[in-house]
This record gives structure tokens, C-alpha cells and sequence, in this order.
């Protein structure tokens, strides 16, 4: 039979152990709070970058189509990089734009007479549809380019792997879903 002596020790041990949850009890809130502030400031943080990067992707689009009379992008709702591109002279003019900031510019020779041919917003829209259905809230791939005088303008939500692995019947598509791969204009995190 236990004596009296180890029964006092043992209450004696609950009872601290009990004072010492009273205690976090206390702490367990305030943990709680810097945990909810340090998460908050993070999220503003990324947001404030995710809306720089879109107003940079935006002028530089602008930017090139005054320039160039082009320009193409892919970007993401929830990222903080971008590739905005343009073709001019042959060539094709990178941009990898990283929270508001560009990180890399890039010229390669490429014909471009591509452009030229634009197909319709009906027809990109059923073929691109088709082959790959649209995301809500996912990738985007966008243009504008001047056209005698006004301005196309196209904007699709959509899986930019499928755009990148996809083969189309109309030539436009191809040969921007042969950029996208060929140069790797999604391959934007190893540029950081």
C-alpha cells in the first residue's frame, strides 16, 4: 500500500503541472495574435508585390505596343513574375518582370511575320477553348498589337502548360505556343 508521503508528492506534481497550464492559457492568446499579425504583414507584402508586378506588366505592354506596334505577356493571378515579349525587325524582345521590377531583357532573332495574321477573336477563343478549357483563377496569356488603326486586344484565362504543349490549327497560335516553349517564357524563377 502507497504511503500518505508519495500521495502528497504526487498531488503536490498535478498541482504544478495544472499552474503551469494556467499559465499557457495566458500565452496561448498572445501567441495566437503575433502569429495573425506576422501572417497579415506577409500576405500585404505579397500583394503589394503581385500589384506591382501587374501595373509593370501593364506599362511595358502599353509601352511596347507604341513602340513596336506588339506586345504579348503570360502571367499568373497570384504570382509576382511575368514575361512580357514583342516582336520588331525580326527579332524578339524579352522582358522578365519580377515585383515591379524587369530582371532580365532578352533579343533573339525570330521571324514575326506571324502578326500579321491574326485570326479572330471567335476563332482564338474556340481553339484555345477546345483544347484547353479556361481557369479561373490560374495563368493568363494576353496580346495587343496595332492593326491599320486600331487595336486587337485579347486576354485568355488559361493553363499556360497546355498553351506550351498544345498543337493548333491556326499558325498564330502555334508559332506563340513555339515562343512560349522555345524561349521559356514561363521560365521565370531562375532568373531571380
Amino acid at each position: 500500500m502507497p504511503s500518505r508521503a508519495g500521495d502528497h508528492n504526487g498531488a503536490y506534481r498535478n498541482t504544478k503541472i495544472l499552474y503551469k497550464m494556467e499559465k499557457a492559457k495566458h500565452v496561448r492568446p498572445l501567441l495566437m495574435l503575433i502569429f495573425l499579425l506576422s501572417f497579415s504583414i506577409s500576405c500585404s507584402t505579397i500583394k503589394g508585390d503581385i500589384k506591382r508586378n501587374n501595373n509593370k506588366t501593364d506599362k511595358w505592354v502599353n509601352y511596347l505596343v507604341r513602340k513596336n506596334g506588339n506586345a504579348f505577356y503570360v502571367t499568373s493571378t497570384c504570382s509576382t513574375y511575368s514575361t512580357v515579349w514583342s516582336y520588331v525587325n525580326n527579332q524578339i524582345m524579352i522582358y522578365r518582370i519580377t515585383s515591379g521590377k524587369i530582371l532580365k531583357e532578352e533579343t533573339y532573332a525570330r521571324n514575326s511575320n506571324f502578326i500579321n495574321k491574326i485570326p479572330s477573336h471567335k476563332q482564338l477563343d474556340k481553339e484555345l477553348f477546345e483544347k484547353c478549357g479556361y481557369e479561373l483563377d490560374g495563368d493568363l496569356f494576353g496580346f495587343k498589337i496595332k492593326k491599320d488603326d486600331s487595336l486587337i486586344e485579347e486576354n485568355f484565362s488559361i493553363n499556360l502548360e497546355c498553351i506550351k504543349n498544345g498543337k493548333y490549327n491556326l499558325f498564330f497560335l502555334s508559332e506563340i505556343s513555339r515562343d512560349i516553349t522555345a524561349f521559356n517564357l514561363w521560365e521565370i524563377i531562375k532568373y531571380k
